[in-house]
């Protein structure tokens, strides 16, 4: 129950003894303070946070001893996570003292907007632009930082929420722009509160097709997975599924010699711990081979298509399905036909005589005749 009641009050200091202390602030700028979230650094998330009010101000009791606060805002608001007193890395934050019986106040944070990354993404040939490139910024040196965003139907693009620094800046084409390759521009300073524009130009690249099919059967085969390698790589460039039709591509590849492997296991994707083949097929590199170093490399020259990288996928050998118990016919006698067993003659006494009732012969008492004409002699002889 009292970790049910923590959670559900954001810190478990508010149950905490009345002997801890008490740590309070602002947050600023006040428009965004409730998108922020005020924190004992290094305590896993939601032990001792608290959001503050809508006039920035915050207090967080429960706390005692020596520890470091830090402010996370949203990813909305575009600012950056700050540490107490006004530094960008929890290193160089500065310690608070609480004590058992006491109030720590002006433990204030002043929040500052990021740097943007802005421009437009067109095709190399022709000046297009091109929706669905997804831009990204990669920090060079110092806390790792990336920010990714994504071109809109105009090309335009913004990655934002930057702290101060240099930064690698890549695009990568999805959905109506995967024929394009990426491309990189590797180091571009940015910083806090300013906008750096900076354009992306594709190119069309290559791309390897084929069609997966069972070796038995030769039906095709949907959602197998098929990666393809750079042949100078140890892992694979990017990895993809057969669709119902059995087939598959990889778009905007730059040039250069690559290799393909199907239904491959994590360890010969370069995993630690090994995998099975869970679609039932086993592994084989182009062509129809079971290891990388014997597969074909294939040299593409951009943008051209090379197609009909195919493979046959074996299914593993198992053990042998257990056989059927075998019918034995158990033979139909017929029934003999029935025969009425003959009712002997019946031998009646005197006074009785032979009836048939019910299939049976029976002697049954005989019924006394009346004699009605000696009768009427009679009553006519005494008048």
């Amino acid at each position: 129950m009292l970790l049910l009641l923590c959670g559900a009050l954001l810190w478990c200091g508010l149950v905490a003894p009345a002997s801890a202390g008490t740590v309070e602030g602002t947050v600023r700028p006040l428009e965004w303070a409730q998108e922020v979230e005020v924190c004992v650094a290094e305590i896993p998330p939601g032990e001792f946070c608290v959001v503050p009010a809508p006039e920035g101000t915050y207090a967080i009791p429960g706390l005692e001893g020596k520890m470091k606060f830090e402010f996370v805002p949203t990813v909305r608001s575009r600012l950056l996570t700050q540490y107490y007193d006004h530094k960008d890395a929890l290193a160089a934050a500065s310690w608070i003292e609480v004590g058992e019986i006491g109030v720590v106040e002006g433990v204030d944070a002043d929040l500052l907007e990021g740097g943007v990354i802005a421009g437009t993404v067109t095709a190399e040939a022709g000046g297009t632009p091109l929706s669905e490139v997804e831009v990204c910024a990669v920090s060079l040196g110092g806390p790792a930082v990336k920010s990714c965003g994504e071109s809109d139907a105009g090309g335009k693009y913004e990655v934002h929420s930057l702290p101060t620094g240099s930064y690698r800046v890549g695009f990568r084409g999805h959905g109506a722009s995967a024929e394009y390759e990426p491309s990189s521009v590797p180091s571009a300073s940015v910083s806090a509160g300013e906008t750096r524009e900076i354009d992306g130009t594709l190119a069309k690249g290559g791309e390897i097709a084929g069609v997966l099919s069972a070796s038995v059967g030769g039906a095709r085969l949907a959602d197998i997975a098929v990666c393809l390698f750079a042949a100078s790589a140890p892992g694979p460039e990017r990895c993809t599924y057969s669709g119902e039709d059995g087939s598959y591509r990889f778009q905007g590849l730059p040039s250069g010699s690559y290799q393909v492997g199907f239904s491959l296991s994590l360890a010969e994707l370069g995993a630690e711990a090994a995998g099975g083949e869970e679609d039932g097929f086993q592994a084989q590199y182009y062509a129809g081979v079971a290891t990388r170093d014997a597969a074909k490399a294939l040299a593409l020259v951009a943008p051209a298509t090379i197609a009909g990288i195919d493979a046959s996928l074996i299914a593993p050998l198992g053990p042998a399905p257990p056989q059927p118990a075998p019918i034995v016919a158990t033979p139909i006698v017929a029934a003999a036909p029935f025969v009425a067993e003959p009712q002997p003659k019946a031998s009646c006494k005197k006074g009785q005589k032979k009836k048939k009732a019910k299939g049976e012969v029976r002697c049954v008492k005989a019924k006394k005749q009346k004699h009605r004409h000696h009768r009427r002699r009679q009553k006519t002889k005494a008048r």
